[in-house]
């Protein structure tokens, strides 16, 4: 278990690079050429990354835990609605609080968001019927 367990957490890492990166690129698309305020370019960028994400953990970080796409994608889909909301959340506290430039909020807020994701996915969402 634990060798599955970090093969999974090494391609959790490269999906949700991948995903970060699209989110992170895309905000910056948003606002610096779009011109969309900073928090609905999160949002946009949120949804933009969250297709990379399940199509990523589905076929590579959690392939082995045998699970139709009619039981994860709703689960997967709840977990990262509450991904969402805790990206939003402390997005938030760090830009608008705490005063963080939105990029370095949107990094430090992406990892933390990743830790809760992993473990959601892991033992829920990508979890066997």
């Amino acid at each position: 278990m634990v060798k599955s367990t970090l093969v999974q957490l090494k391609w959790f890492v490269v999906v949700g690079g991948v995903a970060a990166l699209t989110h992170i690129l895309s905000m910056i698309v948003y606002v610096e050429k779009g011109s969309v305020p900073v928090f609905l370019a999160n949002i946009l960028a949120f949804f933009t990354a969250f297709t990379v994400s399940y199509v990523g953990h589905k076929n590579f970080t959690f392939k082995g835990q045998v699970v139709s796409h009619r039981h994860a994608m709703p689960r997967f889909y709840m977990t990262a609605l509450l991904g969402f909301a805790l990206n939003n959340g402390l997005f938030f506290v760090a830009y608008q609080w705490m005063g963080y430039p939105y990029i370095p909020a949107l990094i430090l807020v992406l990892v933390l968001v990743a830790l809760v994701t992993f473990i959601l996915s892991k033992f829920w969402s990508f979890r066997g019927q």
